[in-house]
């Protein structure tokens, strides 16, 4: 049987060559017609990229400065939305400039509190609390600082403000109220314990043998020590408790807070609005040489 074979079987080299030919040809005419804009629009130019610096070095001054600082915290009682909400708030109320109700909330100076650009809830891997579903009780709460000023204080008023609460205050007074009264009975148990030891001690120095060398004793010394290592044991655990746990809050790592702001560098917002500058009047130039010869035409 004869192949046919058609023209669209093979790639056609003298199409694709003229194809390059034109593209590079239109490049170059381009990148010609780019440099005679530039050289007849020197001027242009010159201002374009000084205004282009005098934007950036604006900018770098006007906008406000933004220092980051974050505590980590652990929550002992509700859940992270429940922070996050009350985050939120804070957040608003620094957006809106509220800075007298957020002062009061937090009982700081108002200085203090016109000196925060924002706060938020983060968990350990930097994501938004509020997109956090894990059980992990460890958040971080990140505040952003016109400047350090007053980063000590804040963290001080947050952890106080949180724990004073009126329902987180009440639900850890009435769990510690609770512990206080097991660690309270504890003790008493404790040191019964520790007068029957001191008897059991007491009774093997006096005691004398029977006649037959067979000591005889219903008292069980084991079960004494093994109830003095429980009530231990619990003792240890409600300390830990007491000592870790009573507040709703506890701090982890506090405020870090640093010498230079985490913002654009002057140098790099100036370069920046400098190459702007002067890609704006490259793009004025072509223009206005594209109507001069559309004119001409």
């Amino acid at each position: 049987m004869e192949n046919k074979t058609h023209p669209e079987d093979y790639i056609a080299i003298p199409s694709f060559r003229t194809f390059l030919i034109k593209a590079f040809r239109f490049f170059f005419q381009f990148w010609a017609f780019t440099l005679t804009a530039i050289r007849k629009s020197k001027t242009l130019l010159i201002a374009g990229t000084l205004v282009g610096a005098l934007v950036g070095v604006t900018l770098h001054l006007t906008v406000p400065k933004n220092f980051k600082v974050s505590m980590v915290v652990e929550y002992t009682a509700l859940d992270k939305r429940a922070y996050t909400n009350v985050l939120d708030q804070m957040g608003m109320l620094v957006s809106t400039k509220t800075y007298e109700i957020l002062a009061s909330n937090l009982k700081i100076s108002e200085l203090v509190a016109e000196n925060i650009n924002s706060i938020e809830a983060r968990n350990l891997e930097d994501v938004p609390l509020a997109k956090d579903s894990s059980s992990y009780p460890f958040f971080k709460i990140v505040l952003g600082l016109k400047s350090p000023y007053g980063a000590d204080s804040l963290q001080n008023a947050l952890l106080n403000y949180f724990n004073d609460l009126p329902f987180l205050k009440k639900l850890k007074e009435d769990q510690s109220r609770v512990y206080k009264d097991q660690l309270a009975y504890i003790e008493s148990e404790t040191g019964k314990m520790d007068s029957l030891k001191q008897e059991y001690v007491h009774s093997l120095a006096s005691m004398k043998l029977t006649a037959g060398g067979v000591y005889s004793n219903a008292f069980d010394p084991a079960n004494i020590y093994r109830q003095s290592y429980q009530l231990d044991t619990m003792k240890a655990s409600i300390n830990t408790w007491l000592s870790s746990k009573a507040q709703p809050l506890q701090l982890v790592d506090g405020f870090q807070t640093t010498r230079t702001p985490q913002s654009i560098s002057r140098v790099l917002s100036t370069a920046a609005c400098v190459l702007g500058g002067f890609i704006l009047a490259v793009i004025f130039a072509l223009l206005i040489e594209i109507k001069k010869r559309v004119d001409v035409a």
